[in-house]
């Protein structure tokens, strides 16, 4: 055989899996008029977090880097960030096509559902020749369009796990063959790199996956072990080593309320789901919702019914049998405990996406198929044993439609009931040639089978719009153009595309939705009027001037009339852009720090300590007015009476229970939406004396109306205040997103900011290191030595992430001597054979 033959025959197992995954693909995506077959981006859910922490990845090659992130509210961590939604390898694409996201966003969602199927083709390779290639393709292409994939598709972070599980399992069955750990180490250590949650997850299954291999490999069980286990260990422990560098900070930079000990988990054990639901996930088209679904495991009924076949078949082992029997039972139970349920899921409170880790399951079953393609290569199954399983699946499905119809689809049954009746025909007939054909038309059924099970999971799905991505792109283009400021500043806009647009358009900003947020922060911008909903702050126009220019917000755009008397610049398409002229730059000098007790000051008496502190002038920005309860047949109603000239603002405590409220009088009429991720509410300008009446609708009887409190912000105090701090000789430059320079000359030694606290910044005032303090509960702060000049810088790097880069060169040194070793053994064993 030819040398060009022989790569060609290596080679075509892999072209035929990628040519039948790509044309599943295909046909799913045209279907659901999906890029590049429509307007529809293959982006729902949780997407835009991702679209617009992918933006920033690709951003890297500017000024911003992996340490932190503007984009972030107010500022934040970015390794942490990156490590949780968007480290993959997958993701230089977004560097290299920058500029064209919505491309780049699917190219990496499409590339890795067909990288998992040549993942799983080079599974199965590894246990066998090139022989069987239609049936490893096949095989392979249910593993790239299994249930998880497509359902949580849009998460192009978890991918990576799926990827990389098949080579993980390779190399756990090098380890036990005594050859080489790299496989395992490499495909460990990058599994975590690119998404250290789903990473832990592999970490359990890496043991279960390892026991099971141990089970069904030839020789004694306690040999094995004693051959393996610590080379396994030593293995994983590398791996896990050579991602430190980004798994300790990530940890470290965790919410501390995200986590639970195992009592809080013991003592919360419940049932999450029923077998029924679990089992529904088999069947073509499950019908599941973000929050509510079920385990998804569909593979295909081709799949299915190979694993009832591997299970009556009486030439398979009895111990394969019990292991796989066993594997299955250990997912069966972690789905419906909670308690084990949370434990795979990292001891983390678990929001929406339940069972995270049930791409293990499919993957076995994937397995369990195979094992029983290698029996029936041999010798096809009699008609009995089809029979048999053919009514196992009749039972099964009649058990779901009995206690869990709301999970199945008519249509989708009808299809897997189709594909029986070509699978048992293609095993029940004895021409070859025939039974070939029939063979390829059933892959054909698969792809069309798998296909239709991606349509029936999305098409009620909500996606974005790729046109509306690239009409809100040119307005921020205009809007950077008109503002041309170079300068290091703060800037928000009252409307989104989605929770991240600060990091999908580069922009240094407070609305940012992301589970790696500093929820401290968040909790206390929620206090100066900013709104704030679990780990999402958002800019809204009720946010007070007072805390716009305390925060340093230059630019502002908005679809609405601004009344805060800031500087109209432009505008475009809809949107006016402002320049605010009271705002605050992002660290100067003050006459105190202070912290407060935030127990008893409301969020405009804090706003009032804050500004009095900046320097020292002791006048209120927020004077309280008269609000009196004025309730009547039925009707919550609030009367206030204005005590000073000014803006208007009402604040009203999140416990409440309000769908509405509606301002009537002084010549006005205003509806305004409750929303409890908000406190303050701005109702407009108003002169000392005027009058209004306020009006709730509420949801329930949990309201309180002597709870709320009416303010009136006064813009000359707070011109005043700014102009103070921006007459003063300061000037900032942004080297780089995590390194900050700041040229000062004045009288007071103390600088403070508003950049979140975070110990992982590290200040140098003319080249000596300061100590830095917390001011203001919230913001960093440091003091200043006594000099005429400072040349100030500021280094972030985040917490952990020094000791992790060290253990994770240590691992890699590690891996390379076990592997010099290693290859020194094996020359020495050569040596000895051939003497």
């Amino acid at each position: 055989m030819s040398q060009k033959k022989s790569i060609w025959k290596k080679l075509l197992p892999y072209f035929m899996t990628g040519m039948l995954t790509g044309i599943t693909l295909i046909i799913m995506l045209y279907a659901l008029k999906i890029y590049p077959f429509g307007d529809k981006a293959y982006l729902w859910a949780d997407a835009d977090q991702y679209f617009g922490i992918e933006s920033y990845f690709g951003s890297l090659l500017g000024k911003n880097d992996i340490f932190y992130s503007w984009g972030n509210v107010l500022g934040g961590n970015a390794l942490a960030e990156l490590a949780y939604y968007s480290f993959s390898p997958f993701n230089v694409i977004f560097i290299l096509f920058h500029d064209h996201m919505i491309f780049a966003a699917h190219f990496v969602a499409y590339i890795k559902i067909i990288a998992s199927a040549l993942a799983f083709c080079y599974c199965l390779l590894s246990t066998c020749d090139e022989k069987n290639i239609l049936i490893k393709a096949t095989l392979s292409t249910c593993y790239a369009f299994m249930g998880y994939m497509v359902f949580y598709g849009w998460n192009t972070s978890w991918m990576d796990g799926v990827i990389l599980l098949p080579l993980m399992y390779v190399g756990i069955r090098k380890i036990i063959q005594n050859k080489n750990i790299f496989l395992y180490v490499f495909s460990l250590a990058v599994a975590v790199i690119s998404n250290f949650y789903i990473g832990f997850m592999l970490c359990i299954g890496s043991f279960i996956l390892y026991v099971v291999q141990l089970l069904l490999s030839d020789g004694k069980f306690a040999d094995n072990i004693k051959k393996s286990f610590i080379k396994y260990m030593f293995a994983s422990l590398v791996g896990v080593g050579i991602s430190a560098f980004l798994l300790i900070p990530t940890y470290l930079g965790l919410p501390s309320d995200r986590s639970l000990t195992i009592f809080d988990l013991f003592k919360d054990m419940s049932f999450n789901t029923t077998p029924a639901e679990i089992l529904s996930g088999l069947f073509t088209g499950q019908s599941n919702t973000l929050k509510e679904n079920a385990p998804l495991i569909y593979v295909g009924m081709f799949v299915l019914i190979l694993d009832i076949l591997f299970f009556i078949n009486k030439k398979i082992s009895f111990r394969k049998k019990a292991v796989y029997s066993a594997v299955i039972l250990i997912f069966f139970i972690s789905f419906e405990n909670s308690f084990i349920n949370q434990i795979w899921h990292g001891l983390s409170k678990n929001h929406c996406f339940n069972y995270r880790y049930s791409f293990l399951l499919s993957f076995v079953l994937l397995l369990i198929a195979w094992e029983t393609c290698q029996v029936l290569k041999e010798e096809l199954p009699p008609k009995e044993d089809l029979l048999k399983a053919v009514l196992i699946l009749g039972v099964i499905l009649a058990f779901v439609i009995q206690n869990a119809s709301d999970k199945i689809n008519i249509l989708g049954i009808s299809l897997d009931i189709l594909l029986i009746l070509i699978f048992i025909t293609a095993f029940s007939l004895k021409n070859l040639r025939v039974r070939k054909a029939t063979a390829a038309i059933l892959s054909c059924g698969v792809v069309v089978s798998l296909a239709c099970n991606g349509y029936f999971y999305l098409k009620d799905i909500r996606m974005q719009s790729c046109n509306t991505y690239g009409t809100n792109k040119a307005m921020m283009e205009n809007a950077t153009e008109t503002i041309n400021d170079d300068s290091f500043y703060r800037m928000d806009k009252s409307f989104s595309l989605g929770r991240c647009d600060a990091n999908l358009f580069d922009y240094n900003g407070v609305s940012n939705y992301a589970s790696t947020e500093n929820v401290e922060n968040l909790k206390f911008l929620k206090k100066l009027g900013v709104r704030h909903k679990w780990m999402w702050a958002k800019y809204t126009t009720n946010t007070p001037l007072a805390t716009e220019a305390l925060l340093g917000f230059r630019y502002i755009l908005t679809n609405r009339e601004n009344a805060k008397g800031y500087e109209a610049i432009g505008e475009g398409d809809g949107i006016k852009y402002y320049r605010n002229q009271y705002a605050l730059p992002v660290l100067f000098p003050v006459n105190d720090f202070e912290n407060f007790d935030l127990d008893e000051l409301n969020d405009f008496q804090l706003l009032n300590q804050i500004w009095a502190s900046i320097n020292g002038l002791q006048e209120d920005i927020f004077t309280p007015n008269t609000v009196s309860n004025t309730s009547h047949d039925g009707e919550n109603q609030l009367t206030v009476t204005v005590e000073n000239t000014g803006s208007l603002y009402l604040l009203i405590p999140s416990r409440s229970s309000y769908n509405s409220f509606k301002v009537t009088g002084a010549g006005r009429e205003r509806e305004i939406r409750y929303d409890d991720a908000s406190e303050v509410y701005y109702i407009g300008e108003f002169d000392r004396g005027e009058s209004l009446d306020i009006s709730f609708a509420a949801k329930d009887g949990n309201f309180d109306l002597d709870s709320i409190s009416c303010y009136t912000e006064n813009k000359d105090i707070i011109y005043q205040n700014s102009q103070l701090v921006n007459q003063q000789n300061l000037s900032i430059e942004e080297k780089s997103s995590s390194h900050l320079i700041m040229s000062y000359s004045g009288k007071s030694s103390n600088i403070a900011t508003t950049i979140p606290y975070d110990e992982g910044w590290t200040v140098y005032d003319n080249g000596k290191k300061l100590t830095i303090e917390k001011n203001w509960n919230n913001f960093l702060a440091f003091q200043l030595d006594d000099a005429d000049e400072h040349n100030i810088e500021l280094v972030y790097r985040p917490t952990g992430f020094g000791i992790g880069s060290k253990i994770t060169i240590f691992s890699i040194v590690l891996l390379i001597l076990f592997e010099i070793l290693n290859l020194n053994t094996i020359k020495n064993r050569l040596r000895k054979k051939r003497a």
